[in-house]
């Protein structure tokens, strides 16, 4: 078994965390002193560009939420 990425969103940013399963990732920051408020496998997800939030999808160019409504485009490549 191997391990593998997991996103980590906390109070001031996000995490990016190797764990061979999400349980040990969440366990890892908690003990890091971190609030967790979602994990995420990095498998289906990517980090903003811009802001490094969690996004849904594997297009790496695409912004999120907040920034996406911040500037008007879709893209990071856009700005």
């Amino acid at each position: 078994m191997r391990q593998r990425k997991y996103f980590a969103e906390i109070e001031n940013g996000t995490l990016t965390i190797k764990a061979y399963n999400m349980n040990e990732a969440k366990e890892f920051a908690e003990n890091q002193g971190y609030k967790i408020i979602r994990i995420v496998s990095s498998e289906g997800y990517h980090l903003c560009k811009y802001c490094g939030r969690i996004v849904k999808g594997g297009n790496k160019d695409v912004l999120c939420d907040d920034c996406r409504r911040r500037f008007g485009h879709d893209l990071y490549s856009e700005l």
